[in-house]
């Protein structure tokens, strides 16, 4: 099998980047395949806040995937759930809230701060979008293929895999290594600076959706349940929760006609989970990193919700944290003339970052100039 370039992993950079990297690409003669050992479909958390983070090597990546993830809508027509329902985080430290509010340029609320700027997009449907607009540009994909070995041979990049029970060789003139997994596999010096987490999200339906979303778009809509009473009575629901005490009715306290917002559920933000609202299938995302929160613990937010009922088993999402929270972007180590190429470790800031990125690592791949993050920074070569 022969590609121009093949890309290892279908995770919403490797998507991206494909997407990118087929706008001159020849669909017949050197088309861009992704090589994904496992299935395509929910490569990455159900949702993800858009912001544009400040400083650093990565803000230009930052502001150009928020950008881009606005705009995503407008520009291609396939909705992917954005919104902006606010963000309440509940971790800011109480005796200190003005401050850390003022500084941070958002609402201080009791028991932590609101962010009204922060938008939310769905990422499965962002991902299931971006494959789909790499496809009609020619993108082959192939699911369930594990690439097993990597070898350079001359101007060319040979990947042996098997897909099922056959063994299949992909012939590359370049080769894009997404897959977190497969960059620690093939290169080790690279494993202690990308841990792998998991991500645990039970799903709730929500009644309260049910006023009508059409392609992502709000359409008739009627806020019927936003914010009540005080951000410090969420937080002592929380708490107690999380102490495996019984939960009162909260709905009456917090979620009902009150206080405005985009969406009936804002995103809440606190110690060890995430709260995110899902409108495009009319659900809400509680998430927890890692083992901090057992399916039984997660099922006991259940009750903050008073409407929410679990509709799946929980997911359990696999993310790459850099040691330094810096992505690993570059030439991969031990292959000359750089035919092979790293690109991992997004942690749950994928969406954006892959966004921001991929445009960037198109033209890194054709030593073209792409100003939206420093190659001295995120180049594999620093870890030497």
């Amino acid at each position: 099998m022969h590609a121009g370039i093949v890309i290892v992993g279908g995770n919403i950079l490797g998507a991206s980047v494909a997407a990118e990297l087929a706008r001159r690409a020849d669909p017949l003669r050197d088309p861009v395949a992704i090589l994904e050992e496992a299935a395509l479909e929910e490569r990455g958390p159900a949702t993800a806040t858009i912001v544009e983070e400040p400083g650093g090597a990565m803000r230009a990546a930052f502001v150009d995937g928020a950008r881009a993830l606005l705009q995503f809508e407008a520009r291609t027509g396939r909705g992917i759930g954005l919104g902006r329902p606010g963000l309440i985080d509940l971790r800011t430290d109480e005796d200190h809230a003005e401050a850390i509010a003022e500084a941070l340029e958002v609402e201080s609320v009791d028991g932590g701060t609101l962010d009204r700027r922060r938008a939310l997009c769905d990422v499965q449907r962002l991902h299931a979008e971006v494959l789909a607009l790499g496809r009609t540009r020619g993108v082959i994909t192939r699911p369930g293929t594990c690439v097993e070995r990597i070898e350079v041979d001359g101007d060319r990049v040979l990947l042996h895999t098997l897909k099922g029970e056959d063994d299949v060789t992909w012939e590359a003139d370049r080769v894009v290594i997404t897959d977190p997994g497969a960059v620690r596999r093939f290169f080790p010096a690279l494993a202690e600076h990308l841990r792998l987490e998991r991500r645990v999200e039970v799903a709730f339906e929500s009644p309260r959706f049910a006023s009508g979303f059409a392609s992502g778009f709000v359409s008739g809509f009627v806020s019927v349940g936003t914010v009540r009473g005080s951000v410090g009575d969420l937080h002592d629901v929380f708490e107690s929760m999380a102490a495996g005490a019984p939960a009162a009715d909260p709905l009456t306290e917090f979620f009902a006609a009150g206080e405005q917002l985009d969406y009936p559920h804002p995103v809440i933000r606190g110690e060890g989970f995430d709260v995110y609202p899902n409108p495009l299938d009319r659900q809400v995302i509680v998430a927890s990193p890692g083992s901090a929160y057992d399916p039984a613990v997660l099922a006991r937010f259940s009750p903050l919700f008073a409407e929410l009922q679990p509709v799946a088993e929980p997911r359990h999402v696999r993310l790459a944290r850099p040691s330094d929270d810096i992505p690993v972007i570059g030439p991969a180590p031990g292959y000359a003339n750089g035919r092979v190429f790293v690109a991992a470790g997004l942690d749950r800031r994928a969406a954006q970052l892959a966004s921001g990125l991929a445009p960037g690592v198109a033209a890194h791949l054709f030593d073209e100039t792409q100003a939206v993050y420093d190659p001295a920074v995120v180049t594999p070569a620093r870890f030497a």
